[in-house]
């Protein structure tokens, strides 16, 4: 069984999101969404956040998965 869960947030227009590494669309109104499936036990899910003048925001966090 595949647990599946959707990571959202909102950030400027204009900013690059990553999620694990995967490049995410962020909409006109800065919202964005994309799914991260979980394993069983710990599992890190790690959003970056990069503006157009290159600074950088990264926030990890935690999720315990129990099938």
């Amino acid at each position: 069984v595949k647990q599946i869960i959707q990571v959202s947030g909102s950030t400027s227009p204009v900013a690059t999101i990553r999620v694990n590494g995967e490049k995410v669309s962020v909409e006109e109104d800065g919202k964005f969404f994309t799914f991260v499936q979980l394993l069983p036990g710990n599992n890190k899910i790690k959003i970056s956040s990069a503006s157009s003048d290159g600074k950088i925001l990264t926030d990890t966090r935690k999720v315990f998965y129990v099938p």
